[in-house]
């Protein structure tokens, strides 16, 4: 089963990039959210970056698609 990673920095991110699996999901969340500029696939937590000032996106879910990305991926990673 793919894993979920949950990014909440840019920081955190460098390190999920190394660190992930081709199939697994990245959200991006808080801070993260407004990252832009990114080389691989990402979901974003819509409200996260409504509230950064951005655009909406074709990339963006909301919480109710994050509970089912919990749902349908195992293990869910965190990262900082």
């Amino acid at each position: 089963m793919a894993a979920l990673h949950l990014v909440n920095s840019l920081s955190g991110l460098r390190s999920c990039l190394t660190r992930r699996a081709a199939d697994d999901v990245i959200v991006l969340l808080h801070d993260a959210a407004a990252i832009i500029d990114v080389s691989v696939a990402v979901k974003r937590i819509g409200q996260h970056a409504h509230a950064r000032g951005l655009p909406a996106s074709a990339e963006d879910i909301d919480y109710a698609d994050l509970v089912a990305l919990t749902e349908q991926h195992k293990p869910i990673v965190s990262w900082r």
